[in-house]
């Protein structure tokens, strides 16, 4: 089991740093299950916004030391 796993890390890892889409693609369309249950609350979440850009702010932002 740590072997598959390690070696799934290593696929995946593979993938995100090579950008590589067809890639993915193939691996989900290969390896990916998603149960009915699940496909509901993802068929639900379509109006939700993908472009949103996150605002980080530090601790210091929030709250200036004294």
């Amino acid at each position: 089991m740590k072997a598959a796993v390690a070696q799934l890390t290593h696929d995946l890892m593979t993938l995100q740093a090579e950008g590589n889409k067809a890639k993915a693609v193939e691996m989900l369309s290969r390896l990916a299950v998603i149960r009915p249950e699940v496909q509901r609350v993802l068929d639900r979440l379509g109006d939700v916004p993908v472009d949103i850009e996150p605002q980080f702010v530090t601790a210091d932002e929030v709250a200036p030391p004294r």
